[in-house]
């Protein structure tokens, strides 16, 4: 029956009393509601995203660009990291950013260290306790957590943190419910959600732990499908997942940081279908950058940057574009100034 449903088509669902589209695969909920993103605020003025090292095939990247988050426009470069890298992990203070792990061509632990405020480039500040790749990072105003990843071969359960005022190397924090990599990380000042990935086969588990304090992790919920390369952002009270693989989906959904259970439909990413792009917050908005899809082939990395209002579920709307498209940035990546403790 699915194959005779024109692409575009409408209708109402009586169970969850929605209008859905039929996108030529799959039903997906309509949302009428477009984000004013002019009315909604800026709690932090000249804040800026960043995103730090990625991938545009053949090569990573070193370069640090930067998006003014209160008006929609185009990245400008920012600075550079002190070595190239693609697929590691990332966070900020509401002053500084740090950035580490990921492909520099062979797994590094390199860590990067730049002030959000001043443009000048990254500093080493110290390394990972475990080579990790394809990790996420997660980070309030004290430290810098970094949760899974990969060295190739093996998968890293490890949670391994750094506190952005004392200079060195991370330590054990904790671990994930199991090994995995190519996860997305969300949190606020307290508690941190990792969600998706791949054990080695992709799942939709979510875990969560405390950020304040350290702990291993517990199980979360779950997302509405197995997902990996997941692109993350959030608010205090929110957490959001975009995008992600396979089949190159453009769903967004959020979790309450405060309340277990499984993820909520918030809409879709209006640019297209991607994977691995950067993201940022400034408590207000959510933003993903840049991204990938293998579909049609070759593979087509992209610059656009998608914005959302995280506390107004709907579709994301166009805020402007990198000046160079890539995916694969360090974190799932781009860092804000005063996002609260993303």
């Amino acid at each position: 029956m699915s194959a005779e449903i024109p692409a575009g088509a409408i209708r109402f669902n009586s169970d969850s009393q929605k209008l859905e589209y039929w996108n030529g695969s799959a039903w997906f909920q309509v949302h009428t509601a477009t984000p004013n993103l002019a009315s909604a605020g800026d709690p932090t003025p000249g804040a800026r995203g960043f995103a730090a090292g990625g991938w545009n095939s053949p090569t990573s990247v070193n370069q640090i660009s930067a998006v003014n988050l209160a008006s929609a426009g185009r990245s400008f470069d920012f600075a550079n990291l002190t070595n190239t890298t693609r697929t590691g992990g990332c966070g900020s203070s509401n002053t500084r950013a740090i950035a580490g792990g990921g492909l520099d061509p062979s797994v590094t632990n390199v860590i990067n260290i730049w002030t959000m405020a001043s443009q000048a480039d990254a500093t080493d500040f110290g390394d990972l306790v475990d080579k990790v790749r394809s990790t996420t990072g997660v980070s309030n105003s004290v430290r810098v957590t970094f949760a899974g990843g990969l060295d190739d071969p093996s998968l890293h359960n490890d949670i391994q943190t750094v506190l952005f005022a004392s200079q060195g190397g991370t330590i054990d924090f904790g671990a994930l419910t199991a090994a995995r990599s190519h996860t997305a990380g969300t949190a606020n000042s307290v508690r941190a959600v990792i969600g998706g990935g791949e054990e080695p086969s992709k799942v939709n588990k979510m875990d969560f732990f405390n950020l304040a304090t350290g702990q291993d992790a517990q199980d979360f919920g779950d997302l509405s499908g197995t997902r990996s390369s997941i692109t993350p952002t959030g608010d205090t009270t929110r957490g959001v997942f975009m995008g992600g693989e396979p089949g190159f989906t453009n769903i967004i959904e959020y979790v309450t940081f405060s309340t277990t259970g499984n993820a909520v439909n918030f809409g879709d990413l209006s640019s297209r279908a991607k994977r691995a792009g950067g993201s940022s917050s400034n408590c207000v908005r959510g933003f993903y950058f840049g991204g990938s899809n293998d579909s049609p082939s070759p593979s087509q990395v992209y610059n656009d940057c998608d914005a959302i209002i995280i506390q107004e579920q709907s579709n994301s709307v166009d805020f402007g574009d990198l000046n160079t498209a890539a995916h694969g940035f360090a974190s799932n990546g781009v860092i804000s100034t005063g996002h609260g403790g993303l």
